[in-house]
């Protein structure tokens, strides 16, 4: 029998990096469970063998999960499969206003449905675990799946005294691109001697996923990288093409799935929070005080305080995240084991 995994990964690595983890953690957990890897935003169709279907890689918490996020809990309803969540988040949506998020009754019901059908539905963080439960849903926190990193579990936080190689990556929202170019120059000034490298996480050029409007404030940001003396990077499509930041000492910047690989990996990072997923991962990891909110008038200068802070004590935030994961690790291995048993 077999259990199907969703995952979202079309373009942007942080997605490939959400089911990458996701796998590795079933393996690790339950390696006698044969899973097998579904696309979620595509109907299926499950053969007889299909066990049970978890859904992971997409936010679970959207005001159409059923009917847009993913279309094939339907076809597992049909066939009356088990349906549980991994690691489930909110969409992000509205911002700074989490009470605000709507959701269809179609969605709100299939989800108290996944809930009580016996095993516990996980979320990556306690925003998504208060909507959650202002809709009448059960569930678990276990964090998100890319918090662990399999071989660093019990590992303590790995610091270089003088960073070598950093990386940045770059805002998904066209409106921050001024301000990222102001933290690339403030980057630059803070560690003179250091490689940099500006990491695209969903790329640069035009493509079937990215069209040419899309890429101008993209192209724009890699142009002042380069005049800055960073290398870019174009990552998406292949978790094979963020292998190089096992060598790097230090990330700054947007892109979640970054920080969360780099502190799973007990690597320091500071995200810069674009919307309520960045916020609801850094209240979880670091505490609400850490929050650094891109648009905010002095992000640039709040953000340069809080490097000399963190560099000068060690990096306490760090510390922080790493015991958040190994604390939230067995509620997370419990999901799991609960899951593979439907």
């Amino acid at each position: 029998m077999t259990t199907y995994l969703t995952h979202g990964a079309k373009k942007n690595v942080g997605d490939y990096l959400i089911h990458d983890r996701a796998r590795k953690l079933w393996s690790h957990i339950a390696p006698d469970t044969d899973v097998v890897s579904v696309k979620r935003w595509e109907p299926f169709e499950f053969p007889s063998d299909a066990r049970s279907l978890i859904l992971c890689g997409g936010p679970g918490f959207t005001p159409r999960m059923v009917e847009g996020v993913f279309p094939l809990v339907k076809n597992a309803q049909e066939r009356e499969l088990p349906i549980s969540g991994l690691a489930l988040g909110w969409q992000g949506l509205p911002a700074r206003n989490p009470g605000s998020f709507m959701m269809t009754a179609r969605s709100v019901a299939t989800l108290r449905a996944i809930a009580a059908a016996g095993a516990p539905i996980s979320v990556r963080d306690g925003v998504t675990q208060e909507i959650a439960t202002q809709f009448g849903i059960d569930t678990v926190r276990t964090g998100c799946s890319a918090w662990y990193s399999i071989p660093h579990l019990g590992t303590s936080p790995s610091v270089a005294p003088e960073p070598k190689t950093v990386v940045f990556t770059t805002p998904a929202k066209p409106e921050n691109t001024a301000e990222s170019i102001q933290v690339m120059q403030l980057l630059r000034a803070r560690f003179p001697n250091a490689k940099l490298v500006a990491s695209f996480h969903r790329g640069i050029e035009k493509d079937e996923l990215t069209d040419a409007e899309q890429s101008k404030p993209l192209k724009k940001q890699a142009r002042a990288a380069k005049r800055l003396g960073y290398e870019v990077r174009d990552v998406a499509y292949s978790l094979d093409n963020i292998g190089f930041y096992e060598e790097t000492d230090l990330h700054i910047g947007y892109r979640v799935h970054a920080h969360l690989d780099f502190v799973s990996r007990r690597r320091p990072s500071l995200l810069i929070s674009e919307d309520g997923r960045g916020y609801g991962q850094t209240v979880s990891l670091h505490g609400e005080k850490l929050v650094l909110w891109a648009g905010a008038k002095n992000l640039v200068e709040r953000l340069d305080r809080r490097i000399g802070i963190e560099t000068e004590k060690d990096w306490p935030s760090l510390s922080r995240a790493v015991d958040t994961i190994e604390e939230h690790y067995p509620v997370m291995r419990e999901v799991i084991e609960r899951q593979a048993q439907l």
